[in-house]
């Protein structure tokens, strides 16, 4: 009966640890959403401690940028590298771009795209365009522009603006791909659409080298990729 007794009470104290457990995540997200940063550090760091990997992506980003909590990137890659490890994707995009531009790790091209692959493979936009970029510039690996377009595609057809400017500007040149100025100045003219006003300056940049017929077809371009790619 004693040791019935005893194995009812650690499964008392078990459950009502999980519970905590949830409650700490719930206040965590609850929390984090509604912006009251300082009051979610508390519960993030709880549940993150606990093992959830939503609360270790947020209490990361939080230490990231010094919301709620004093910046520190150490503590920021080391949580991102917890929910990355995870299966995150948001935090594997983002340990990527800590590894790509050293902050809180030693730099290092070759983690970079590590994480970068593993985001842009769960379908991350930011991420594919980060990837497309160190495909573009050779960094961490051998300069291949044809990646770098197809990383770009995937995520301009996924509303990722700087995605657009970029392989915008790759059909512009006819780098990565052959050069058709009607489908760079419809991917600069969805980018402006969505807000991007670096976009505009590449734009009119190129339709100085475009005929009015052009331009035209570039505008009626640009119309079914918003349709298809921004809605």
């Amino acid at each position: 009966m004693k040791s019935l007794v005893g194995w009812l009470v650690l499964l008392m104290i078990a459950v009502a640890g999980q519970a905590f457990a949830a409650s700490d995540a719930d206040q965590c997200k609850d929390l984090y959403l509604s912006a009251s940063y300082k009051e979610a550090a508390i519960p993030c760091e709880r549940a993150a401690g606990q093992g959830d990997v939503n609360a270790q992506d947020i209490l990361a980003w939080m230490y990231d940028l010094g919301k709620g909590v004093s910046k520190d990137k150490k503590k920021a890659a080391k949580w991102y590298r917890m929910a990355a490890g995870q299966g995150n994707a948001n935090a594997q995009n983002n340990l990527g771009l800590m590894y790509q531009y050293g902050q809180g790790v030693p730099q290092d091209y070759k983690q970079a795209m590590k994480w970068y692959l593993l985001s842009a493979g769960q379908g991350d936009a930011d991420a594919q365009n980060r990837l497309g970029w160190m495909y573009d510039m050779g960094l961490g690996v051998p300069r291949d522009k044809k990646e770098a377009a197809k990383w770009y595609t995937l995520a301009a057809r996924q509303g990722n603006g700087n995605a657009q400017i970029n392989l915008g500007s790759m059909y512009r040149f006819g780098v990565g791909v052959p050069k058709d100025y009607i489908k760079a100045y419809a991917w600069f003219s969805v980018a402006v659409e969505l807000g991007f006003d670096k976009a505009v300056e590449f734009r009119d940049l190129l339709m100085v080298d475009m005929t009015p017929s052009a331009i035209k077809k570039g505008e009626e371009l640009s119309k079914e990729y918003y349709n298809m790619y921004t809605k």
